[in-house]
């Protein structure tokens, strides 16, 4: 029996829905946590917006393929999502610093991107401070690209992102191979 698109319309979409409470989610709350709002607000909608593209795509691309042909793919993509999820949690311990929160109730710690260890000399810190003291005396995040500087710290927040969304491409895609190689197995192709 052959495998079709309606097949995988519904796995495709069920990523999309669940970008609406997946921050919800004990692992995914965990995870999400190590990150400002700023960027959790762009990188849960996307990235389910592109595993939900990746599941279709390769449902589509790769349908007729055998399971040895499927094979290599999946190991492929498996090192490539190795790799990535491996300069994720190098950006994350370079560039992503977290602080218990100063006095506000509502939240147990706060999350910012920084952009390096060295601040601009525009920075209101003392240079002498450790980079959570100077956080936790900044107001605002305009601050915070005062200190690390603006561009610099978009270029780390858009990387973040950029990685992020690329495990998500490669859960995706991986999914969607598993999947039709896991319907050939049991077709007998």
């Amino acid at each position: 029996m052959p495998i079709t698109l309606r097949d995988d319309v519904g796995p495709g979409f069920l990523a999309l829905l669940g970008s609406v409470g997946v921050q919800h989610l004990t692992p995914f709350q965990q995870t999400l946590q190590l990150y400002p709002d700023n960027l959790r607000a762009i990188m849960v909608p996307f990235s389910s917006l592109v595993v939900g593209a990746a599941v279709l795509a390769t449902s589509v691309r790769y349908a007729g393929k055998s399971t040895h042909d499927l094979r290599g793919l999946i190991l492929r993509d498996f090192a490539l999502l190795l790799a990535a999820v491996t300069i994720l949690v190098f950006l994350t311990l370079l560039f992503v610093v977290n602080i218990d929160a100063p006095a506000d109730p509502d939240r147990d710690d706060y999350s910012f991107v920084i952009a390096g260890q060295e601040r601009l000399q525009e920075c209101g810190c003392n240079k002498s401070e450790t980079i959570s003291r100077c956080l936790r005396s900044l107001d605002e995040r305009q601050d915070i690209l005062v200190c690390w500087g603006r561009w610099r710290v978009v270029m780390v927040e858009t990387l973040i992102v950029i990685v992020y969304a690329s495990i998500g491409l490669l859960l995706g895609r991986l999914g969607g191979l598993v999947r039709i190689a896991g319907h050939n197995s049991a077709s007998g192709v």
